[in-house]
């Protein structure tokens, strides 16, 4: 019987494509766009979260003023000089009593904690918040925060709740603080109460890791930011400022609409926020 050789198997050769240089150019040009194309989506996200955190800070906020006001008759310290010249704003009310002998007038004292200090104080898209963060900062403790309007005289609207009162003292200072009484506010849900503020004073900030931080917020602000380390609204979310008004509701406004309301805001943009060059430090 005839047998057949068993057949050898050619091996086949497969070619291995390789890309080409201009081929890997072109894939990484491609990716380039898309990703440019996706940043101000992802930006925009990023900034839309920030917002929503502000405008939730500035509700519970909204509540711890509120509870403040209802264990003082009703009115809320917006600011005191007290007996040693310093200047107490808002925030340090709401986050707890004062130590005895702090210099304050007793009536303005708190009686509890309204608000406990930390990050509810300070608006995420503020302006060096991750320094702050960074460095421990205790939000709620200092005169930095959500700048809450006092009037001027500029302003005919706001005067109905706002008081200046002096109190008596054996000291050379002479307390003075101003309070803002929500129950007189007659139209609550368009008087603006608390908003996105900053300050580029160069006594207010701190220092860390050798580069000195302007204050990102100041927690008064007055209307032609000339006062208190010269605080201003800040527009902070994509053009606009979140601001919560009397009424406990937040909304929003162009820096336009701040500058042409009867207050006639002065403001900071972001582009604005130039860097400011200040005296060296070994802290």
């Amino acid at each position: 019987m005839h047998t057949h050789p068993p057949k050898k198997h050619s091996s086949v050769k497969r070619s291995l494509h390789a890309f080409t240089l201009i081929e890997m150019l072109v894939v990484i040009a491609i990716i380039a766009i898309l990703i440019s194309l996706m940043m101000p989506a992802v930006s925009k996200m990023i900034d839309s979260a920030k917002s929503v955190g502000c405008k939730s800070n500035l509700r519970q906020i909204h509540t711890g003023l509120l509870g403040y006001a209802m264990d003082h008759e009703g009115f809320v310290t917006a600011k005191v000089t007290n007996l040693h010249g310093s200047i107490k704003q808002w925030p340090q009310f709401l986050s707890g009593p004062f130590a005895p002998g702090d210099g304050l007038p007793s009536e303005l004292n708190s009686k509890e904690t309204y608000l406990a200090p930390g990050k509810t104080y300070f608006c995420p898209s503020a302006p060096y918040h991750g320094a702050y963060v960074a460095k421990g900062y205790n939000f709620g403790k200092t005169n930095m925060s959500y700048g809450m309007y006092v009037a001027g005289n500029i302003d005919p609207y706001a005067s109905e709740y706002t008081e200046r009162v002096k109190y008596a003292s054996e000291n050379s200072y002479l307390p003075v603080a101003i309070l803002v009484w929500p129950s007189r506010v007659s139209q609550p849900a368009q008087a603006p109460w608390l908003m996105d503020s900053i300050s580029l004073h160069p006594s207010a900030g701190m220092w860390y890791n050798k580069v000195w931080y302007p204050a990102p917020m100041m927690g008064v602000v007055y209307a032609t930011g000339t006062a208190d380390w010269s605080a201003r609204v800040h527009v902070a979310h994509n053009g606009y400022v979140n601001i919560v008004y009397f009424d406990g509701h937040v909304g929003q406004r162009t820096a336009q609409e701040m500058n042409e309301s009867p207050a006639n805001f002065r403001y900071f943009r972001d582009k604005e926020l130039l860097p400011i060059t200040y005296p060296k430090s070994t802290n």
